[in-house]
């Protein structure tokens, strides 16, 4: 029971985020018009669908996340938790594009973020 009050509220909020554009029929089929997602469809499915229509990296992303990643800390206007946050959603974008940072270069691309104050 208690799964599926979780997965009842899974698929509410995915109902709520996902933008109507982006909402597709499930098991392959083209519907016309948004999808509501419904209770007893598995928001892993959604989530795998969501990943692999839309979540692919362009060349002008990669670049835009790159220069993203080399802007300084703005001292005053910007909070110490603010750059860690776009720091981690700079790795987060980085290790899923391809061909991803080691980890040596992520901390070498935070720390002159950071030192470029």
């Amino acid at each position: 029971m208690s799964e599926k009050n979780v997965r009842r509220a899974v698929i509410d909020a995915l109902n709520i985020a996902v933008p109507k554009a982006y909402r597709r029929a499930q098991g392959n089929l083209n519907g016309i018009g948004h999808v509501q997602y419904k209770a007893t469809t598995e928001p892993r499915t959604i989530l795998a669908q969501l990943r692999a229509l839309y979540g692919k990296a362009t060349p002008s992303k990669k670049l835009a996340n790159d220069n993203r990643f080399k802007e300084p800390w703005q001292v005053g206007n910007e909070t110490i938790e603010e750059i860690f946050g776009r720091l981690e959603e700079c790795v987060r974008i980085a290790l899923r594009t391809k061909p991803a940072y080691s980890v040596d270069q992520l901390i070498d691309k935070a720390e002159t973020s950071i030192q470029l104050t």
